[in-house]
């Protein structure tokens, strides 16, 4: 919330950039990608670039990104965290970038039927291919996440093997 109020993108937002503290603090490092917003709707704008698994569509597209392109990658991590898996798995990178582009993520409680209902609306909210049908900003989803805190079967999927991050 507060990198999109100061008008930037972060850009390249996945777990390895998404550090919490003992008591619960975040803070999001690595910020060698992230551009203010004004430059990604700039036609002159940089040929995107980041971790292709958290990409968001239209980073792909080459159409102008905002907020909602790192509220793409947080529905990545969330999908992650809890079913332990990425919604997207290819080997092939121009493979991967079609399944982002065009597939729909098989629903989250498919994978973890435990999961509650309205965390997985959130998550495919957050998953939508057009960033208009994509929260516009993370307040929506902290106050989603937050009610969903104290639930205790709201909590990290096991990773399985060759899965490289767990938040």
């Amino acid at each position: 919330q507060a990198v999109h109020e100061g008008g930037w993108l972060h850009g390249d937002l996945k777990p390895a950039h998404v550090l919490v503290g003992p008591r619960g603090d975040v803070k999001l490092v690595d910020f060698g990608l992230s551009r203010p917003f004004r430059l990604h709707a700039a036609a002159d704008r940089p040929v995107a670039a980041g971790t292709l698994d958290y990409m968001p569509p239209e980073a792909f597209k080459g159409e102008p990104l905002d907020a909602r392109a790192d509220l793409y990658a947080l529905g990545v991590m969330l999908y992650e965290g809890c079913t332990g898996r990425l919604p997207f798995v290819e080997s092939e990178p121009v493979k991967l970038i079609m399944r982002h582009v065009e597939t729909a993520p098989r629903p989250p409680r498919e994978i973890r039927p435990d999961l509650p209902g309205q965390l997985e609306r959130i998550i495919l909210k957050l998953l939508e291919k057009d960033p208009a049908d994509r929260p516009s900003s993370p307040d929506g989803v902290l106050s989603v996440l937050t009610a969903l805190g104290g639930r205790k079967e709201v909590r990290a999927a096991r990773v399985e093997k060759g899965s490289r991050y767990l938040f």
